[in-house]
């Protein structure tokens, strides 16, 4: 690098305010990022949540229509024997 645009960068003054400022600004920035966290999960647990109450009643009611289907044909077997 230039010698004259190094001395140039060494006479800018910087704010010493300036490191907590950026400090704020990380901390800002965690704090928002954690809502959004949040709400993903809150998304995600709400979707999970609608699949498994359809899931469960859709293969109870699948399995009570099988198993009445089992029961009707024994019953069927039964009276053909008996008759």
């Amino acid at each position: 690098m230039n010698n004259n645009l190094k001395q140039e960068l060494a006479n800018i003054e910087i704010p010493i305010e300036l490191h907590e400022r950026s400090k704020m600004g990380v901390n800002k920035a965690k704090t928002e990022m954690e809502g959004k966290i949040k709400r993903y999960v809150r998304k995600r647990l709400v979707a999970c949540t609608l699949a498994v109450s359809l899931i469960i009643p859709t293969g109870a009611f699948a399995y009570q229509t099988f198993l009445a289907d089992e029961f009707q044909k024994e019953q069927q077997q039964l009276l053909w024997h008996r008759v």
